[in-house]
């Protein structure tokens, strides 16, 4: 309840209606716009500390996708599409014609599918703990046994799956999984939303090519120690662009944004003026 009441009172909260349905979403500050996507099972609270800070700065517009927060569910499946439409209607309730894009995580699927599809509405991108990469074969079956588990009404067992990583880590493993453990069991996620969500992150296709031949300026925020990206390619992948640069956070795995909230802050805002000084010049 605390934390409702503090998002209460140093955010405004509202609806969008879309396809007959409810996205929720917050929004403070007043500036340039940068708009939050959040990851799996998380919602726009987790935005909330960072997002209040960057909001000195920056209009900032934390999205609850679909199923998550108090958005509404869209079966059978939450498509990067799906999601990029409700994006962008959100900044058309805003009054907004372009804006930076970040995501983390799912939230950085995304982004990049939003700058694909919206390439004029994306004033820059920065991905957090994302990749532009499809699902591996590999990938996809960890994701079909988390559907079992659902549907078998065994999602409690969703995190012996997420617990990835190595044995020889493990004060970040038990930082990882204190982080993805609070999110799980605070999560007011449905199943069903649950179910189309990891549905569509399997079927998302590779967006490489929007980091290499859009121009968009973009920035990477990885956690060195990862378990969920493939961090040698990514690294390479992101060498293809000028327009592309990479902060590594050497003690940092997937959940950076409450790992690492302040090193995160301050990245994107120096990107953010970085951004700024190269448009105006």
């Amino acid at each position: 309840m605390a934390l409702e009441r503090r998002i209460q009172d140093q955010w405004i909260l509202k609806n969008l209606e879309f396809d007959q349905k409810s996205v929720s979403y917050i929004t403070k500050g007043r500036g340039n716009p940068m708009v939050l996507l959040h990851g799996y099972l998380a919602s726009s609270q987790i935005w909330t500390d960072i997002g209040s800070k960057l909001a000195t700065s920056y209009k900032i517009i934390a999205i609850n996708l679909p199923g998550h927060g108090n958005s509404d569910t869209w079966p059978p499946v939450h498509t990067m599409e799906l999601m990029t439409e409700i994006v962008f209607r959100v900044l058309r309730n805003e009054n907004i014609q372009k804006a930076c894009i970040i995501g983390h995580s799912l939230g950085g699927y995304v982004a990049l599918a939003f700058a694909d599809i919206y390439p004029q509405c994306t004033e820059s991108l920065i991905l957090i703990n994302s990749d532009p990469f499809t699902d591996t074969p590999e990938r996809i079956k960890k994701r079909n046994r988390e559907i079992a588990l659902i549907k078998a009404g065994k999602k409690e067992l969703l995190l012996s799956l997420t617990n990835t990583i190595p044995s020889n880590q493990p004060n970040q493993y038990e930082i990882q999984n204190k982080s993805m453990e609070s999110m799980f069991f605070q999560s007011a996620i449905s199943d069903d939303a649950m179910i189309a969500t990891i549905e569509g992150m399997k079927q998302r296709p590779e967006r490489i090519q929007v980091l290499k031949n859009s121009g968009i300026r973009s920035l990477f925020i990885l956690g060195k120690k990862d378990p969920q990206l493939n961090y040698d390619k990514l690294i390479q992948s992101i060498k293809i662009s000028d327009n592309v640069n990479c902060i590594i956070l050497e003690n940092s795995g997937h959940m950076t944004l409450t790992e690492k909230p302040e090193l995160v802050i301050q990245e994107i805002m120096t990107f953010a003026w970085i951004n700024e000084s190269l448009n105006r010049g």
